[in-house]
């Protein structure tokens, strides 16, 4: 699995991650602000698909 999203990372140009949340089997949630609402906090999920060795 790759590290996680570095705080202060910009998504689609409008979330801004502030922090880690936890993470799990199917990804990662962070805390995030919503930079088109004036900052509001919103939660961001990371899906992170599950590897497969075709077995």
């Amino acid at each position: 699995m790759r590290p996680p999203l570095p705080s202060g990372t910009l998504l689609q140009n409008r979330y801004s991650l502030v922090r880690l949340l936890g993470q799990g089997g199917f990804g990662r949630t962070y805390l995030a602000q919503d930079k088109g609402r004036f900052d509001e906090a919103c939660v961001l999920k990371e899906f992170i698909p599950s590897q497969s060795d075709g077995k």
